[in-house]
């Protein structure tokens, strides 16, 4: 990858790269919002680097369209979320690194006092709406079940902080059965996983969005009026990640931005004034 005189993405992979196999050709690249020399996820792929892009914000609503049409077809939705969820939340990504070389953190004396964002609210109706099946988890801070969703939608496959029976899982450590088990059958099961806020650096549980995408890719389905289309993959964040050119659909805002258009397109009422926390200002997710 690398950026053009304009400073907009490119990918040597083609289109499909940057803006998914079920994306448009004539789609202008996302543009670069932030530059960085700092790799994504130290440690890890140091050659995917922590630039920013934005989409232009009419190409932005075309791609939110077709993930509201995704998402309507879908049987069997899944979320896959990683730390870019909870950042604005006040939790710290201690992992992957901004241009600036870190996340701005939020003041709290504690991460477990975090409150959800907007769009932990937003994926929680999605959820309690039916078009989303499995929440699988990698962060630890009950932020979804803070925003009303039950404990029986999620898979907090790397440990949580408010549940004795499931620790956090050190790096060097082993996933619980029983979760890795729903893990795997999501895995098979799911015909749209959808990616929030995650580098996928290759975590074991980046395979319920890699086996997705891959499906899809093989099936070459493009018309989703079809019956037992696999959709597959999408990934919403700002920075590139390494299964980019495996995404059905790459979306490359802020996660607030994409939900803001995606519940009215989905015809959900949406009043954040209803919501648990009605009366605390909401942060925006990145």
């Amino acid at each position: 990858l690398k950026m053009s005189t304009e400073q907009r993405l490119e990918s040597t992979k083609g289109w499909r790269a940057i803006h998914g196999f079920r994306g448009n050709v004539n789609w202008i690249s996302p543009k670069l919002s932030k530059f960085s020399n700092h790799p994504a996820r130290p440690g890890y792929n140091d050659d995917v680097k922590a630039h920013e892009y934005l989409d232009d914000n009419n190409i932005l609503r075309e791609k939110v369209s077709l993930l509201a049409q995704m998402i309507r077809k879908s049987n069997n939705c899944i979320l896959y979320t990683g730390a870019g969820l909870s950042t604005a939340a006040g939790i710290g990504d201690y992992a992957s690194r901004d241009s600036s070389g870190e996340r701005e953190k939020a003041k709290l004396n504690s991460p477990i006092l975090a409150k959800p964002t907007y769009s932990h609210y937003a994926l929680a109706l999605l959820c309690s709406n039916n078009l989303v099946k499995k929440w699988i988890q990698q962060n630890h801070d009950g932020l979804p079940q803070k925003a009303g969703v039950g404990q029986e939608m999620m898979n907090e496959i790397h440990g949580a902080w408010f549940d004795p029976s499931n620790p956090v899982v050190p790096m060097s450590g082993n996933l619980r059965d029983d979760l890795f088990n729903d893990m795997l059958e999501w895995e098979e099961r799911t015909d749209l996983s959808i990616s929030l806020g995650t580098s996928m650096c290759g975590m074991n549980s980046d395979r319920v969005f890699i086996t997705c995408a891959q499906k899809a890719r093989k099936q070459r389905i493009l018309d989703l009026s079809m019956s037992n289309v696999i959709f597959g993959g999408v990934i919403i964040g700002l920075q590139c990640t390494q299964y980019d050119h495996l995404a059905a659909l790459r979306i490359f805002s802020k996660i607030d931005d994409v939900m803001k258009l995606l519940i009215p397109m989905l015809n959900i009422q949406f009043d954040i004034n209803s919501c648990q926390m009605n009366k605390l200002n909401i942060p925006t997710s990145n």
